[in-house]
């Protein structure tokens, strides 16, 4: 990164500001993902169990579907977000004379989880349909 130019102290800060937004935000995301990927993973264990009855394996997939709908719609205002942020962050970086900070990375991996939790949201439904048929 190059040397900001001193006499734009009120943008430098600025973005400083993004950044760290950007950077808590990015955290949380990330504990939100395992936290996500964790209860799916516990749910399963359950509905897969030979023991587990009709209307708790109906519940818990029904549950799947819906924890992974609303981590999809999360996924994609974090996203929106994220672009926004980034906007913002090269113009400051642009008039400061920096280098771009690079949201590459953070946004591919929010795609990733985005597509991962449409298929977990595909797979509830087939289980729910499966459950409803008798196949499980």
């Amino acid at each position: 990164m190059e040397k900001p130019n001193p006499s734009n102290g009120t943008q430098l800060e600025e973005f400083k500001i993004y950044i760290e937004t950007f950077r808590h935000h990015f955290d949380l995301f990330g504990k939100g993902t395992l936290a996500y990927f964790m209860v799916i993973g516990v749910l399963c264990s359950y509905l897969f169990k030979t023991d587990t009855n009709f209307l708790t394996k109906e519940f818990l997939a029904t549950f799947i579907v819906i924890f992974s709908l609303l981590c999809s719609v999360t996924c994609s205002i974090s996203h929106k977000w994220v672009t926004a942020v980034e906007t913002r962050a090269n113009i400051l970086s642009s008039e400061l004379g920096m280098a771009a900070f690079p949201f590459t990375g953070s946004k591919r991996v929010v795609t990733l989880v985005m597509v991962s939790s449409f298929i977990l949201l595909i797979a509830g439904v087939i289980l729910i349909i499966g459950i409803s048929l008798g196949l499980l």
